[in-house]
C-alpha cells in the first residue's frame, strides 16, 4: 500500500500458497504511523479473498510469542490456536 500523498509504502501483505494448495499468510505490516486505518484489515480480506478464489485446503499464520496484538487481529478473522511449536534455543556458556 503506497501514501496517497507522499507515495511511500506504507502497508503490506505476502501470502503464498504451497505445492499441496495450503495458503499462508506469511507476513503483514503496516508502518506505525499508518495504523488504525484499517490498511491492515483490507489486506487481510485481499489475501483471505484470494487464498479463497483458489480453493486452498487450509489456511495458517504464525504468530510470534507474546505479540497478543497480532494474535487479536488474526483471530478477528477466524484464525484460532491449534498448536504450539517449541524451538530449542541453545544457551551461550
Amino acid at each position: 500500500v503506497k501514501d496517497k500523498y507522499s507515495g511511500k509504502l506504507v502497508a503490506y501483505c505476502i501470502t503464498t500458497i504451497s505445492g499441496e494448495g495450503e495458503g499462508e499468510i506469511d507476513s503483514i505490516y503496516v508502518e506505525k504511523e499508518f495504523r488504525g486505518q484499517g490498511l491492515g484489515d483490507e489486506l487481510m480480506k485481499c489475501s483471505l479473498g484470494w487464498l479463497d478464489e483458489n480453493s486452498v485446503k487450509k489456511k495458517t499464520v504464525k504468530v510470534s510469542v507474546g505479540n497478543q496484538k497480532a494474535l487479536s487481529f488474526y483471530e478477528r478473522y477466524g484464525f484460532r490456536p491449534r498448536s504450539i511449536t517449541l524451538e530449542h534455543v541453545s544457551s551461550p556458556e
